[in-house]
């Protein structure tokens, strides 16, 4: 798709083009190169290793969220990739061309916002807004296209004469989106941009980045710690883990598909049954709980083996809850509520199993009601289709 942007005149919005539920998905074309390569990079400070021989490939007009706890290296890499920081090993790629020994300044196809957003307080939006351009010499009247065009995009117009005390948080998030989008950048590098804002206003703007990423056919790279946040807006995750990147996936594929326990664990919330595979047949594993009992599960990974030791991943909202025993034999166990929350379109009841496990179902409240009719120290039966978890094996 080629499409010309002019000073003046933004994109027309292309309706969720670029999310994989569309059908976008450059990262299974063999053909298509990525915009952003990172390429066996790692970065040491003395004896500490914050990224470890990572290797990724980011493809233009992706969402791409990097996610992991505090210290996982995640704003590392990004800062990597803003000149900020240079590897001890490996190489960036951006568009093909080696940008590694580059100092920030001559990045010009990467923009960079900073969750502390780093307004001027004795400037006004539209002067905090155009900014980056009055330092790169452009034109006045060009300076003026762009800052319009940008403030236009986040709809800060009403707003250009106020400083930024004047304004709200997320009001103050728009203006530094905005000077960051006003430079066109090919890519647009996020590190936790949404942190300071309260949840509320932090989901509005989530769905507001979509739209203004849409709209603009950038590559947007963000970091967060924030599951809901990734899950939200990227095309793709990377999940991080202690400098590591331990899974590339579409959320999709994070959320039902994790490849190891963190990810499950780092992802939603996630029940595990420890056990051993029992048997396999006909795309059928059989699992021995330690808590007694057999499991069948349908999500046989390569290479799984009897008698390996396994972990039954299953989310909440997977296992069906009930006061009565089901008619079926497999994938039922007994339990008793130790605590309920009442969330409003949905309960979560934590239940205590016979290892002493603590097990969470999530159930929908369809009828208009706050009481529940499981309650707390209730005996209970928890069960799940055969297609409702996943084996892990690390």
């Amino acid at each position: 798709m080629s499409e010309t942007v002019t000073a003046t005149q933004p994109k027309a919005r292309l309706a969720r083009t670029f999310a994989p539920q569309s059908g976008f998905a450059p990262w299974n074309d063999p053909k298509k190169a990525p915009i952003v390569r990172f390429e066996n990079v790692t970065k040491r400070f003395g004896d500490f290793v914050a990224v470890k021989n990572v290797t990724l490939n980011i493809y233009e007009r992706e969402f791409f969220a990097l996610l992991g706890p505090s210290g996982c290296g995640k704003s590392t890499l990004l800062r990597m990739l803003a000149g900020f920081e240079k590897p001890t090993e490996g190489r960036i790629l951006v568009g093909g061309n080696d940008i590694t020994d580059l100092p920030p300044y001559e990045r010009t196809d990467v923009n960079m916002m900073f969750q502390s957003y780093a307004l001027f307080p004795h400037m006004t939006v539209e002067k905090n807004i155009g900014f980056g351009l009055r330092q790169e010499g452009m034109a006045k009247a060009d300076i003026e296209a762009r800052v319009a065009e940008a403030m236009a995009l986040v709809e800060l117009q009403k707003f250009a004469h106020r400083k930024p005390h004047q304004l709200s948080g997320g009001q103050q998030q728009r203006v530094a989106l905005a000077r960051a989008i006003a430079k066109k950048p090919r890519i647009m590098l996020l590190d936790e941009p949404l942190g300071a804002l309260d949840k509320r206003l932090r989901q509005s703007a989530q769905f507001e980045l979509m739209r203004i990423q849409e709209t603009t056919g950038t590559t947007f790279i963000i970091v967060t710690h924030d599951q809901e946040e990734a899950m939200t807006v990227a095309s793709r995750i990377g999940v991080m883990n202690h400098g590591e990147l331990t899974q590339i996936s579409t959320p999709g594929e994070i959320y039902e598909a994790p490849e190891s326990r963190y990810v499950a664990e780092f992802i939603g919330d996630v029940n595990l049954f420890e056990g051993k595979v029992a048997s396999l047949s006909q795309g059928m594993a059989e699992i021995d709980w330690v808590g007694g009992g057999r499991f069948k599960s349908a999500a046989v990974p390569a290479g799984l083996s009897v008698g390996q030791q396994v972990w039954l991943g299953l989310r909440p909202e997977k296992i069906i809850i009930s006061l009565h025993k089901p008619a079926v034999e497999t994938n039922v166990i007994s339990g008793k509520v130790d605590d309920v929350g009442y969330l409003g379109s949905t309960s979560h009841y934590h239940t205590k199993v016979a290892t002493g496990q603590r097990v969470t179902a999530l159930r929908a409240n369809m009828a208009q009601s706050a009481e529940a009719n499981i309650k707390w120290e209730d005996d209970v039966w928890l069960s799940w289709p055969a297609d409702a978890g996943v084996i892990l094996t690390k």
